[in-house]
């Protein structure tokens, strides 16, 4: 379970305003945020990936990730991001972008097979199209079987 209590101070299209955030999320959901531009989707999941700051509290499967007194750092959260320009390394192909992260070669071969990319392991980001160079993305973000994963325009 995901728990999110945060409140920050953000400046959106419409000047400063207060991103308050309350939820919960069940254990394998899926859920997908939408609002105008400025409106803080982006800010949140920085938040969550503890790239940016805010006031309250993050609980992931009952792990504290951010109270009072505790700031979980960035590469204990056991995250996967997936970047809205995809962040793949353009001197790697596509294998090696993947083991870059995690030298596990079965799961690299997994998740190729599963995204329909593995005729293309040795190519170079740039020679993909961009649907292609997104699932590579997402292959990388699952390198690590995180325990979350976050999308910015998926």
């Amino acid at each position: 379970m995901i728990k999110v209590e945060i409140n920050k101070e953000i400046h959106g299209s419409q000047g400063a305003m207060d991103l308050d955030i309350n939820l919960v999320i069940k254990e394998h959901d899926f859920v997908a945020l939408s609002g105008k531009s400025g409106s803080g989707k982006t800010t949140l999941l920085r938040v969550l990936a503890g790239l940016e700051e805010a006031k309250g509290k993050i609980t992931i499967g009952g792990e504290i990730w951010l109270d009072r007194k505790f700031t979980l750092p960035v590469q204990k959260r056991e995250i996967g991001f997936v970047f809205q320009d995809y962040a793949l390394f353009e001197n790697m192909n596509v294998e090696e972008n993947l083991l870059f992260v995690n030298r596990d070669k079965a799961l690299v071969h997994h998740l190729l097979e599963v995204t329909e990319l593995t005729e293309l392991k040795k190519r170079l980001p740039n020679t993909l199209s961009g649907g292609q160079k997104q699932r590579v993305s997402l292959c990388r973000a699952l390198m690590n079987r995180p325990k979350l994963l976050l999308m910015k325009e998926p």
